[in-house]
């Protein structure tokens, strides 16, 4: 490969097999070990015969074309994982300097924090990942976006889920904008569209691209019409056809012609194809289970403020909110039940006890008394505030991009306690 060639001729190839050996498993220095990796790589030369056949090509594409110059690794799109966006590109390229320019940093984002990261927690061999670069002529697209040929999100294989926008097709892939959102079933017949906001959109700026406000009257309606859907469903189920397997495609339009751009495996597909039987899991806790008004208003408080699956980390937090809002009503006599029990399964229900009053009822109005002392509230809150804006300065210096694995442990660790203390 090109880069092998690359790196024996700066004499990385030595660097990276000495180094990496060393570094073991130990991920703050290997982290280190890249940053150096990547210096070396920006700062190479490359040998004559590959510098030379890099300019012929490009200079046969025309005069001054603009291209994007794309990475594609070994251990991009797996079936079972996704190093997707991992590595650089560059769009809207220019001249032959910026090209030789983009592949060395494409070379060098192979080892760049996030990948390598990525990489030593999912198992992959540092030492054995090569890339390769792509460098494509620019489409300069009115419309683009995604195309799944398998619908992701309810699994069926008849339909297709297009997601799509103004500009070029960064804004849709790298989630800067709401893209519209269509499913097509695979004879082309439009089952379901949604309309997202499109607020701007990426262009072609003098050199490399710009982002801009989309117009209100382009952001009401469809990016895409009846017909472009259409060629998008013909072009992206012959590539399923081609692959024989689903697949996640990159498409551009310009001047009612549709580009292909980028097709993958849907890598996300048996994920989701899990989460059907977690599904039916689910069913077993339902049925035949009447849910109570209390329980009733809880849920619906509580989609308001979270209308999606808790992650792991939310949930502890809100935990923690919960824990004191019990401990606070516990002082005047009002028990409520503690925060939803949790089974073997990971399935979170809500406790069958409802709110009962204990003893400490005739605290009531002691302790409304108490919370009527604003002076003395005031001074606590005061106290509070000075400890907590020394926290939040010491948090904003902190280099979260740098950081290991077992440095952001501690910091969710820390900053889980110091959230316990704010619910106080």
């Amino acid at each position: 490969m090109a880069i092998e060639i690359f790196l024996k001729e700066n004499s990385i190839d030595i660097f990276i097999e000495n180094e990496i050996k060393k570094s073991g498993n130990d991920e703050k220095v290997l982290l280190s070990i890249s940053e150096h990796l990547r210096n070396k790589i920006k700062s190479g030369k490359f040998p004559k015969l590959l510098e030379n056949t890099i300019r012929q090509k490009y200079f046969s594409l025309g005069d001054n074309v603009r291209v994007a110059v794309r990475s594609s690794a070994t251990a991009e799109d797996l079936p079972d994982a996704s190093f997707a966006g991992q590595q650089e590109t560059y769009l809207n390229v220019q001249g032959i300097e910026s090209v030789l320019n983009g592949v060395r940093n494409c070379y060098a984002s192979l080892w760049g924090n996030r990948a390598v990261s990525y990489r030593l927690h999912q198992g992959y061999d540092q030492s054995s990942v090569s890339i390769a670069v792509v460098i494509q002529e620019m489409v300069e697209s009115e419309k683009a976006g995604v195309l799944f040929t398998v619908n992701p999100v309810s699994k069926k294989e008849n339909e297709t889920l297009i997601n799509a926008s103004y500009g070029l097709g960064e804004s849709v892939v790298s989630g800067r904008v709401t893209a519209d959102s269509y499913i097509v079933d695979k004879n082309g017949e439009i089952i379901e569209v949604a309309i997202g906001s499109k607020e701007t959109q990426i262009i072609y700026a003098e050199k490399n691209t710009v982002e801009v406000a989309v117009c209100d009257n382009d952001r009401k309606k469809r990016a895409l019409n009846d017909k472009e859907i259409l060629e998008l469903i013909k072009s992206c189920l012959n590539i399923e056809k081609h692959y024989k397997m689903p697949m996640d495609i990159e498409w551009a339009i310009k001047d009612d012609e549709v580009y292909i751009l980028q097709a993958r495996a849907i890598t996300t597909l048996k994920h989701s194809i899990d989460s059907l039987s977690e599904d039916n899991l689910v069913q077993k806790y339902t049925k035949d289970k009447k849910i109570n008004k209390s329980t009733r208003k809880m849920m619906s408080f509580l989609l308001e403020k979270m209308p999606f699956a808790y992650r792991v980390l939310d949930f502890d937090y809100f935990t923690a909110i919960n824990d004191q809002k019990v401990n606070i009503l516990s002082e005047v006599g009002i028990v409520l039940p503690r925060n939803p029990i949790i089974d073997d399964d990971g399935i979170q229900t809500f406790s069958d006890t409802g709110k009962r009053i204990n003893k400490n009822i005739f605290k009531f109005f002691k302790i409304l008394r108490n919370m009527k002392d604003f002076n003395s509230c005031y001074h606590k809150c005061k106290d509070f505030m000075r400890i907590y804006k020394s926290k939040i300065e010491k948090i904003k210096c902190l280099n979260f991009e740098n950081m290991t694995l077992e440095e952001c442990k501690n910091f969710i660790e820390d900053s889980y306690i110091f959230f316990t203390k704010i619910s106080i």
